[in-house]
Formats: C-alpha cells, structure tokens, sequence
C-alpha cells in the first residue's frame, strides 16, 4: 500500500465552509482509488423498513469522495480508536 502521509501542518481556516448532512455511507476499496459515497436516508424512511412496511429505500446522494487507497486506508486506521470507544454504546449484548 505505500508508506504513511506525512501530517498538514500550518493549514489555514477556510473561508467558506460546506455542510452537508449524511447517516449512511457506501466505501469501496480499490488497488489504486477508493471513493465513499454519502447518502441521507430519513427516519421515516428508516422506521418503516425496520418494521418491514418498506422493502425500497430511496438513497438520496449527497456526497461522492474520490481518493487513493492508501489515503482511505489511513484514514480508516486514524477512525479506529474514535470506534473502539464508541463499541460498548451500540454493543447488542
């Protein structure tokens, strides 16, 4: 996969900053690229699926993100202990 980035430092605040709202998200790794899909699926939405009212879900995109593999990767491996803290409060035992 390559070696580790080197951290950014001394970046300066954006002007303008974009939000956008997502809940569900779609990443496929590839040997070169990755990308990470964004979508917003509403809680209406959510609701009737869980009690089996709805089979389709309508995916709203909000966001595609088109980046190297390796960047993912490290990305992904910098995400791991936010997750492992996160575990026991969506633990299902």
């Amino acid at each position: 996969m390559g070696n580790a980035l080197e951290p950014l430092s001394d970046l300066p605040d954006p002007d303008k900053v974009q939000c956008f709202r997502a809940n569900t998200v779609f990443m496929a790794l590839l040997v070169g690229e990755s990308v990470i899909d964004f979508y917003y699926i509403s809680p209406g939405d959510i609701h009737l699926a869980r009690d089996h009212r709805r089979s389709e879900i309508p995916l709203e995109p909000v966001v595609r993100v088109v980046l190297s593999t390796p960047l993912l990767v490290e990305f992904l491996d910098k995400c791991q202990p936010f997750a492992d803290r996160l575990r026991p409060r969506f633990s299902e035992e």
